[in-house]
């Protein structure tokens, strides 16, 4: 991976601004992860469950955090609209998708 980022002049003006976007670039250039998407509260049931995450493209990785005492994991591959998930028991989770 290249990561190609201008450094910011500090005598610019706007120059908190430039700042911001220059890490928020950083950021999502070595961490997928934080230019993702977040879920909460998301249902899942004991049977394949589809959950449309609006990326535009086919997820990289999928973090689950169960909210209840179940056990929840990928039912499929995720497709450009959808995750698909699966639990031992109907539950809720949060996720993060990138």
């Amino acid at each position: 991976m290249q990561i190609q980022l201008n450094p910011p002049s500090f005598g610019d003006p706007g120059t908190f601004k430039f700042v911001q976007e220059y890490f928020r670039r950083l950021i999502a250039a070595v961490a997928p992860w934080a230019a993702g998407k977040r879920l909460e509260n998301v249902s899942v049931k004991s049977s394949s469950t589809s959950i449309g995450h609006n990326l535009g493209l086919q997820p990289t990785g999928i973090i689950i955090t169960p909210r209840g005492n179940a056990t929840i994991w990928q039912a499929q591959k995720p497709d450009a609209t959808n995750v698909y998930l699966q639990a031992s028991t109907n539950t809720t989770c949060d996720l993060l998708i990138y």
